[in-house]
């Protein structure tokens, strides 16, 4: 796993996705590889076409749908390297040398489990081109993506922003621990300020919990900042981060239910409708 994976696709996001891709090869050492994914060249509607068209009439139209297909593959083809062009000058603009590009097509989340061992970390946009222009929408794969990728995922909002202080949503499960763990070990975050929320009640349990998790990230190095809140979890996460000035927030991607894990559901996904800064997901 060597390279930091950049997914664009021209939306208002690839920018920003080149941006903390950037950011996140300058922190990790890594190489950047741009990854475009076109849908396929034959359309649902073209194959209901074929499938409803009479024999004479499929005769007659069989060479020009063909034709028809064959000119949108190359359109598509060249679509996607320009996006990957403008991309690659953007990285190299802010340093990075030599990006590498995969055009691909077909099924974006599949596309990424296949890459997953060359992945060390994932950038995303929180929305891409099927999104429309509601800000809350989630882009339409975004969700799959999420489901099945096993790196880490960096989901990036419309706009760069530089990155100086990250949070942690902890909720003392099994999950929230290797979150912890997993930023104890990251070159990616290391020497950023850090800061821990538990949304819950105030009990020793709970306040436990938190000063353990606190604990090994400060003999990691890092300098953390704990809390412990009552009160709605997205309310008080969104809260925190705006009182704070955070620019990232880290969480788990799920519990442990197996309808948890099987829909993104709950805070995961409000936290991505509602949140205006880049989420790292870990698995």
């Amino acid at each position: 796993m060597n390279n930091v994976i950049a997914c664009v696709d021209g939306s208002r996001a690839s920018p920003s996705v080149c941006d903390y891709a950037a950011w996140a090869s300058r922190r990790m050492d890594l190489p950047v590889m741009l990854l475009h994914v076109s849908t396929p060249p034959e359309t649902a509607t073209t194959q209901q076409v074929r499938e409803e068209l009479t024999l004479g009439h499929r005769e007659a139209l069989h060479g020009e749908l063909e034709q028809t297909e064959q000119t949108r593959r190359q359109l598509l083809h060249k679509q996607g390297q320009a996006i990957l062009n403008d991309a690659a000058d953007r990285l190299m603009r802010q340093g990075v040398l030599e990006p590498g590009n995969l055009l691909r097509q077909g099924d974006i989340a599949q596309v990424l489990r296949e890459l997953q061992g060359e992945a060390r970390l994932v950038v995303v946009g929180r929305r891409g081109n099927d999104s429309g222009e509601d800000m809350r929408h989630v882009g339409g794969h975004l969700e799959t993506i999420i489901r099945t990728l096993g790196p880490k995922l960096l989901i990036a909002p419309e706009h760069y922003a530089p990155t100086e202080r990250f949070l942690i949503a902890y909720d003392g499960s099994e999950t929230a621990n290797k979150v912890v763990a997993r930023v104890a070990q990251s070159r990616l975050l290391s020497g950023l300020s850090g800061h821990l929320l538990m949304v819950g009640k105030d009990t020793g349990d709970n306040r436990a919990m938190l000063h353990a998790a606190q604990s090994m990230l400060e003999r990691k190095g890092f300098s953390m900042q704990a809390a412990l809140r009552p009160g709605p979890v997205e309310a008080s996460v969104i809260s925190y981060l705006e009182e704070h000035d955070i620019q990232l927030l880290v969480m788990g991607a799920f519990g442990h239910s197996k309808v948890r894990q099987f829909f993104v559901g709950s805070t995961t996904t409000r936290m991505l409708k509602t949140c205006r800064i880049p989420l790292l997901i870990l698995r």
